[in-house]
């Protein structure tokens, strides 16, 4: 029994958490639906400025990121994310034809094309949640 003013112990474990950063609702929107089925906790940003205050609040384990985006893209967010938590893997996803050439990039874990197969998404997300 629990003394009174103490909360009992909770067990469960930290709910695994995947940023996704995204100009586009709709696309943040659909990727949260996917992950979040697969049970993770998502959470999402509108450009690369919102996206570096949640990874420092919200601690992501994986961040998805958008590379053409209004105000910060993805290139300055990567310049960041090095100096605020340069561990956490991150899975570019980009609608621009052919895609950055990232190849290399020390920041970039894997790089998938829009429009992309939701289910295809969610196995790489837990490949890089499992490299963790």
């Amino acid at each position: 029994m629990n003394s009174p003013g103490r909360s009992p112990e909770v067990s469960m474990e930290r709910r695994r958490t995947v940023l996704v950063i995204d100009d586009h609702p709709h696309v943040r929107m659909l990727i949260s639906a996917v992950l979040a089925m697969q049970g993770l906790e998502v959470i999402g940003a509108r450009d690369g400025r919102q996206g570096l205050e949640l990874v420092k609040t919200g601690r992501p384990d994986v961040v998805l990121l958008d590379w053409i985006m209004p105000g910060m893209g993805g290139e300055e967010f990567l310049l960041h994310l090095q100096e605020t938590d340069p561990h956490v893997p991150v899975m570019l996803i980009t609608g621009s034809a052919g895609g950055p050439d990232l190849s290399g990039h020390p920041r970039v874990n894997d790089f998938l094309a829009k429009p992309f197969d939701v289910w295809e998404l969610a196995g790489r997300v837990e490949r890089l949640l499992s490299s963790r």
